[in-house]
């Protein structure tokens, strides 16, 4: 083949690849033209070959095989100086160690292409990287953090007039607004893609965003918009012939049978999707189907099949190395076990469940902390001249008045603020129907009365010696045992939480007059602690604590204390309060938890 004849090919394969519809098949086409002695003699297209493999390999799930592929790719890139194929080749690095929860090499490789596009002026890589850098935090969970990299991204593509990107960047934040279960946003911002999509006429687009809105109908429960989205998206990718996507809406359609507890139908539906993605060796999402399938048939009594699923769902977790999968898988054998009364499996599951989830923990704060150590390292020039300025200007006050009055004696001192602390509890509290109260109300009106109600939170928060971290929207987060230890911080976050539900219920929604109702989550474990922020400081916290806080307030009841079974163990006996079993229930990102409701006596 000749130079121009190769690179036809490649290109070819590369538009295969982005669409999505066989990457097996842009795998095999890749691996030939790499064997081909002709390529060998042009490193710049053999690079570009390699980098084709790599990504179809890793949207394969095929990580461990990917990664080496990818590294040779940046080798190359460096020997023949080329640099859009080295900034090619840091984000498809930095994807594949996000794909494998590396989050910490993720940023690095991200991080450093950024670097390699502003100093060369690529405002598109500079978007793209910016782009994934808000996507590494959003898998971190830092969600601040992630909008902020997010609307830096929508900014530039703005400024470019790509309206494609734009509309890519306007999903992911409807995502992080999914994620902080603010549904009417993340509405808005995926219905914003959406209509993007359908001005340029991007199928593509409009199909990601219809699906993206199902899943957020799917969370508020209404299956019949959900269902109506999934077939929209679903339609179009019959008609783009994209296996992938077809195989993803079936298996939504599938998972909202589900939730509708027809499991028979979710089986047909969940079953015919990864008969799908396996005909295009897709395995992105293959586990997570086999552990729904596996649930079904567990739903249905049929344990037999379950078990043959899950044990299909754990081999393939164990293969690509994805611990949160194979947790799933052995708490779900674990509990079929146990019925069956074959007590030697159901041990062994149970000891390796409990083993992963330690490890899962362990590894997921070691990265959180490893993370926020290279954004410190890169902040750390300006951020030492800020608190010289701060010195200079006299901000002691300013600082005392913003983050907690320890905290800010450190940071004053030129202490870098990153702590770890082994045993903290957290309050989330969030505002029952929100939106719908704060409707017909001005913003002066809406901004007096949550500051009314959130200044009341602080007292409490002060008065329990609690420390108040942010508030997003109408939600409140406060934390107890941190900064300053307290042996008590269970009690205290238990004292502040009935408070706050008392203290609310004498508010009256302006627009309807009726009693403001909160929700509110409990929990207690580790959590990683610390300041961010070049201009404007904060104090903030990251952790299984923080997320597991969070998802108690998100799955609780209005007027309700919902907490974790790890928040009453260690709350303890105490003749202050009362708990109620609520029962197991699925949480999202936890699995099956047993959860409680807590009342002061």
């Amino acid at each position: 083949m000749t130079q121009q004849e190769l690179t036809v090919k490649i290109e070819e394969l590369d538009e295969l690849l982005k669409s999505g519809s066989n990457f097996l098949e842009a795998e095999q086409g890749a691996r030939e033209l790499c064997a081909l002695y002709e390529l060998a003699e042009n490193k710049f297209l053999y690079g570009r070959s390699l980098l084709i493999l790599s990504e179809s390999l890793w949207q394969r799930g095929l990580t461990q095989d990917a990664l080496p592929l990818g590294q040779e790719v940046l080798n190359i890139s460096r020997q023949i100086s080329n640099v859009m194929l080295e900034l090619n080749a840091l984000e498809n690095l930095g994807s594949i160690y996000c794909f494998k929860s590396e989050n910490s090499a993720a940023m690095e490789s991200f991080q450093n292409a950024l670097t390699l596009a502003e100093k060369h002026n690529n405002k598109k890589h500079i978007a793209s990287c910016t782009g994934n850098i808000g996507l590494i935090y959003s898998v971190l969970s830092d969600y601040q953090n992630a909008l902020e990299y997010y609307k830096k991204t929508l900014k530039i593509f703005e400024d470019l007039d790509n309206k494609k990107s734009t509309a890519i960047i306007l999903s992911n934040i409807g995502a992080i607004y999914t994620e902080l279960s603010d549904y009417d946003r993340a509405i808005e911002y995926y219905n914003k893609a959406l209509n993007y999509g359908e001005i340029i006429d991007d199928k593509r687009l409009v199909m990601v965003a219809a699906s993206s809105i199902g899943i957020v109908y799917c969370s508020l429960n209404d299956y019949n918009k959900a269902s109506n989205y999934y077939l929209k998206s679903l339609t179009i990718a019959e008609d783009l012939a994209d296996k992938r996507n077809i195989a993803h809406n079936i298996g939504n359609l599938g998972l909202v049978f589900m939730y509708l507890d027809d499991y028979s139908k979710a089986l047909i539906y969940i079953l015919k999707s990864i008969e799908l993605a396996e005909d295009i060796g897709y395995r992105d999402g293959l586990v997570n189907n086999f552990i729904r399938v596996g649930d079904a048939y567990y739903r249905l009594f049929d344990y037999k099949k379950a078990l043959e699923y899950l044990h299909k769902a754990l081999n393939m977790a164990v293969n690509q190395g994805v611990k949160s999968m194979e947790c799933r898988c052995h708490l779900k054998l674990f509990t079929i076990y146990e019925k069956l009364e074959q007590w030697q499996e159901y041990a062994f599951h149970l000891k390796r469940y409990y083993e992963l989830d330690k490890e899962i923990y362990n590894e997921e704060t070691k990265k959180k902390a490893q993370l926020f150590d290279i954004e410190r390292k890169e902040a750390e020039r300006e951020k030492q001249l800020a608190v010289e300025r701060a010195k200079a200007q006299a901000t002691e006050e300013l600082l005392h008045n913003t983050l907690p009055p320890s905290i800010a004696d450190r940071l004053l001192a030129g202490e870098r603020i990153a702590d770890h602390h082994a045993d903290v509890s957290v309050v989330f509290a969030d505002i029952v129907d929100f939106t719908r109260l704060s409707q017909n109300i001005t913003a002066e009106e809406l901004v007096k009365g949550l500051d009314l109600l959130f200044t009341t939170f602080d007292d409490i928060a002060e008065k329990y010696g609690l420390e108040k971290i942010k508030t997003i929207g109408d939600c409140y987060m406060a934390i107890a045992g941190a900064p300053i230890a307290n042996e008590n911080h269970a009690e205290v976050a238990a004292l502040m939480a009935v408070e706050m539900i008392e203290a609310a219920s004498k508010f009256r929604a302006i627009a309807t007059g009726e009693p403001i109702q909160l929700r509110i989550g409990l929990h207690s474990g580790a959590a990683v602690a610390g300041v961010i922020g070049r201009r404007k400081y904060a104090y903030d916290l990251w952790g299984d604590a923080v997320n597991t806080a969070s998802r108690m307030e998100s799955y609780g009841v209005a007027g309700r204390i919902h907490c974790s079974e790890g928040f009453i163990e260690k709350l303890g006996e105490n003749g202050n309060f009362k708990s109620s079993l609520r029962g197991e229930i699925e949480i999202k990102g936890k699995g099956v938890m047993n959860t409680y409701f807590l009342e002061k006596l």
